[in-house]
């Protein structure tokens, strides 16, 4: 469990990640779990090394793709349920290096702590659950090439 602990929080994770791997980021906000995953409204985004934003994504990607529209094809998010403010992305990394894993509240798209164009603290404060996994290239494909086969083998037994 992970927490904004302030109004203008910012939580940075380091990853070391190499070229094709692909990367899995979500968060479940927990301080309002009898009503709904709302509390903090979380958005998640990864930098790379000159923190430059590669993706992002605010409420589990109910608009279906990253802020940046060429890398829409990097970054794939899926739908969650209505009344659930967690944020989740996947990323496909496009070089080897150190990258930077950002949560902060609704509204800062630059992770700075402030609510872009208002200047003031984005205001989330609160517990999340961080869930990440990073599955390298070749073990993707390894992963998927033994899903087939054994499908093929399911299927020639009936």
């Amino acid at each position: 469990m992970v927490e904004l602990s302030g109004t203008d929080d910012v939580d940075c994770f380091s990853l070391q990640l190499r070229e094709g791997d692909v990367i899995t980021a979500m968060t479940a906000p927990l301080e309002n779990l009898r009503d709904g995953f709302d509390v903090p409204d979380t958005l998640i985004g990864l930098l790379d090394s000159s923190n430059a934003l590669l993706a992002s994504n605010d409420d589990g990607g109910l608009d279906g793709e990253g802020t940046i529209p060429e890398l829409a094809d990097l970054a794939s998010d899926a739908p969650l349920a209505t009344n659930v403010l967690g944020s989740a992305l996947v990323v496909l990394v496009p070089a080897d290096g150190i990258y930077y894993l950002g949560v902060s509240g609704f509204g800062d798209l630059d992770f700075d702590g402030r609510n872009d164009g208002a200047g003031v603290a984005h205001g989330q404060s609160g517990a999340y659950a961080l869930l990440v996994s990073v599955v390298s290239e070749p073990a993707a494909l390894i992963l998927w090439t033994g899903c087939a086969c054994a499908m093929l083998v399911r299927r020639r037994a009936d």
